[in-house]
């Protein structure tokens, strides 16, 4: 769902209202990046190679945000793939080395901008 605050999202746990992340587009801060993970993966959500290019996925980077908001940090190497028309999720691998688990947000933006 939508954060009262954009770009942000929230994946929240309905079984564990505790329990939610909040999720970010990753190219709103780095405009060159690319889904890039396993077919098994995407299958096991109903999902295959060309899903993309359909439009049937929507992919996430969660998001940390330690107490200095300006270093939020965003995990590309770990994205949330979720197919719209079935409504399910997970988080995969990026079988792509470049993508790591800490991507400076701000930083990366203002580099890209």
């Amino acid at each position: 769902m939508d954060a009262p605050q954009a770009p942000f999202y929230w994946l929240q746990s309905l079984d564990v209202l505790d329990f939610a992340f909040v999720l970010i587009d990753p190219r709103i801060f780095r405009e060159d990046y690319q889904l890039e993970v396993d077919p098994a993966e995407l299958e096991e959500i109903g999902l295959d190679a060309g899903s993309e290019a359909r439009g049937e996925i929507i992919d996430f980077a969660i998001i940390t945000i330690p107490d200095d908001a300006n270093k939020m940090t965003a995990n590309l190497q770990g994205p949330i793939i979720i197919n719209k028309s079935k409504k399910m999720g997970r988080q995969a691998i990026s079988t792509n080395p470049r993508w790591q688990v800490r991507h400076a947000v701000l930083q990366e933006t203002s580099a890209v901008g």
